[in-house]
């Protein structure tokens, strides 16, 4: 081959990786995008379409193993949780969202343990989002168990719980019904959430999250209440029907558990093979 045909291919070649990268470009901004506009299953074309180019940036599975976390299936998140560590091993966001999934799935010292790998490389090595997600998914545990917490998981403990909370949890004060009261609890908690400055989306989020604490506590009346106020922030909401189908199905109402999943947008047939 010629010099002169050398350096043609080599041009080509270059024009061709420039042209790739400007694709791969324009697809992750259509993606940031989609999520944004809460077009899950679009993104998920979007993110299937990236693979399909060797595209196998950590951000972009994070992205679907999110997709997946909010549309309530959480075998899938946790796969693509696992994707993206393989790809980034330190990917710390991709490790709180594989804690919530555990506790979820009633898998509370999974869930702590993770925290606590995160953690052995210091609370200070965390952003300020990061804790604060931690502390609101270890709430219900630091309300309801936190000497556990304490004796099992010290690193989490001394995140989460406040630095004179040690005394108050080994010799507990007697507290007037009206404060201790769980029913009083949760509507505070909704309170505050409802005046959080954050988007609806993350209220709803925040609302299941906590629904979440309660079921995995077996608190089936608390759960109820976060899910439909996030029932009646968006009666269409994917992860919110679904979370309550499953905690009707838990509650021996199958009916009303297959009547939340006919309200899905989109056929749910792991959810199906659950309720049935």
């Amino acid at each position: 081959m010629g010099k002169s045909n050398r350096k043609m291919n080599k041009k080509i070649n270059r024009q061709q990786v420039k042209a790739e990268n400007k694709e791969l470009t324009v697809l992750q901004n259509k993606l940031t995008q989609q999520y944004e506009a809460m077009d899950y299953d679009g993104a998920l074309e979007t993110i299937a379409e990236l693979m399909g180019k060797k595209c196998y940036e950590p951000e972009i599975m994070f992205k679907a193993a999110q997709i997946f976390f909010l549309q309530g299936d959480y075998e899938r998140a946790a796969s693509w949780v696992t994707n993206t560590l393989q790809y980034n091993s330190g990917h710390v966001d991709a490790r709180l969202l594989l804690a919530r999934i555990c506790l979820l799935e009633d898998r509370t010292d999974d869930a702590m343990a993770i925290y606590d790998i995160i953690l052995q490389r210091g609370a200070d090595s965390l952003t300020p989002e990061q804790q604060e997600d931690i502390k609101e998914a270890t709430d219900y545990i630091v309300r309801t168990d936190g000497q556990w917490l304490q004796e099992n998981y010290p690193l989490v403990a001394k995140l989460v719980m406040p630095a004179d909370n040690d005394e108050n949890v080994m010799k507990p004060q007697v507290m007037p019904e009206a404060v201790t009261s769980p029913a009083v609890e949760t509507d505070q908690v909704m309170t505050d959430i409802m005046q959080t400055p954050v988007s609806l989306t993350e209220k709803i989020a925040l609302l299941n999250a906590y629904a979440g604490g309660c079921f995995v506590g077996n608190d089936y009346e608390g759960a109820a209440k976060f899910l439909q106020k996030a029932e009646e922030l968006d009666a269409h909401d994917n992860m919110t029907l679904r979370n309550l189908a499953m905690l009707a199905k838990e509650m021996g109402q199958q009916e009303k558990a297959l009547a939340y999943a006919g309200r899905m947008n989109g056929t749910d047939f792991v959810l199906l093979r659950q309720l049935l």
